[in-house]
């Protein structure tokens, strides 16, 4: 029997192997997302210029084609699983994706298209004063998406159900990933949609505090559940999780004008490739850590984290809600002196036409 074949009845197995096998993975899995980040911060910044200089097609269509290669490389993996070490391809596909810039020069190459037609302002987006504590706001909402990105490394929940009490099957997992993802899809187009039928203030931000709030239940259940049936419990929370997404994308850009939300969404792509090695490096650490004697601290740590990202948008919240209230009176305001000057013309056209027929009557 070959080490493919032991890996795949792990899931039947109740001794230490399991677990040095287990330790090895997230040992590897950090290499594995150092080699792809870390020369991705050199080369992004390269790409970047390439494509400041000599325009965005060629830099765009290069990382898209090293995008395929890297697709292509982890269907080899699986695809050749049982005669060839999966190492091998995932280390080069990270290799070739580190070096053409990685996830972040596709979201600035993208971006920068839509930026190019929002040139009026050259001042920072980060640092432009604005309106009560609006620009706080938006320091502190960048803050708790890194911190929010951190906690979700889904990787390590398959580490985590392979092992006792649950030994779950690849089959099983599969199911569970299957059902995590239809929820979240819908979860993403239901909230907004019944949101969309009250006037609440900050409404965006309240789909955020809920997605939140119910990730980090979901966090807490995984960390102490002792049973198949408690980890399935959680699938019905991405229903509200799936709504967070959305939701920072609605509630980011109202925080800022028209033409400085692409800047804004660049700022977020970078945050976004920061956090995939940071959070490997501190949770498959962690798991390593704890494996001994809760293999379900790291998800105990990442329920943590996103509670007190809960709190941060809670304050958030209140701190935006005057000035969330300021701008809708402005715009009742706006829409009656629209209303008003729209009825005086009238007024005026139909007081013009009575003269006029006074005028005739006279004649």
């Amino acid at each position: 029997m070959d080490a493919s074949e032991i890996c795949l009845r792990l899931s039947h197995s109740n001794g230490s192997f399991l677990d040095i096998v287990e330790k090895d993975i997230a040992f590897t899995k950090i290499w594995i997302q150092t080699v792809g980040s870390v020369p991705s911060l050199i080369t992004a910044p390269i790409i970047g210029s390439w494509s400041d200089r000599h325009g965005r097609k060629y830099p765009l269509l290069f990382v898209l084609a090293s995008f395929f290669l890297f697709n292509m490389m982890h269907f080899m993996a699986t695809a050749t699983f049982e005669s060839m070490n999966i190492y091998i391809w995932y280390f080069a596909s990270e290799v070739l994706i580190g070096m053409t810039g990685g996830v972040m020069s596709l979201f600035i190459m993208t971006l920068a298209m839509v930026t190019d037609d929002c040139r009026a302002k050259l001042q920072p987006v980060l640092k432009v004063k604005r309106p009560g504590y609006t620009r706080c706001c938006i320091l502190l909402s960048l803050i708790f998406v890194f911190f929010e990105y951190l906690a979700f490394d889904s990787h390590l929940i398959l580490l985590y159900v392979k092992r006792p009490p649950f030994s779950w099957s690849d089959r099983l997992y599969s199911n569970f990933h299957l059902a995590e993802s239809i929820l979240t899809t819908i979860g993403m187009v239901l909230c907004p949609f019944l949101l969309s039928f009250v006037d609440w203030l900050g409404k965006d931000n309240l789909m955020i505090i809920s997605g939140l709030a119910a990730s980090a239940v979901s966090f807490f259940v995984i960390a102490f559940a002792h049973s198949t049936a408690e980890i399935f419990a959680t699938v019905l929370l991405y229903l509200l999780v799936g709504a967070i997404s959305p939701a920072y994308r609605s509630f980011l850009p109202r925080m800022v004008k028209q033409d400085e939300t692409a800047r804004l969404l660049t700022v977020l792509s970078i945050i976004m490739g920061f956090c995939p090695p940071i959070s490997a490096f501190i949770f498959n650490n962690l798991f390593n850590y704890s494996l001994s004697f809760w293999a379900g601290f790291p998800f105990f740590v990442a329920g943590i984290l996103v509670v007190l990202v809960v709190i941060g948008q809670i304050a958030i919240h209140l701190l935006m809600r005057p000035q969330w209230k300021l701008d809708r009176l402005q715009k009742v305001q706006k829409a009656g002196s629209h209303i008003t000057l729209e009825y005086r013309s009238k007024a005026k056209d139909s007081f013009g036409d009575l003269e006029k027929a006074n005028r005739n009557v006279s004649k």
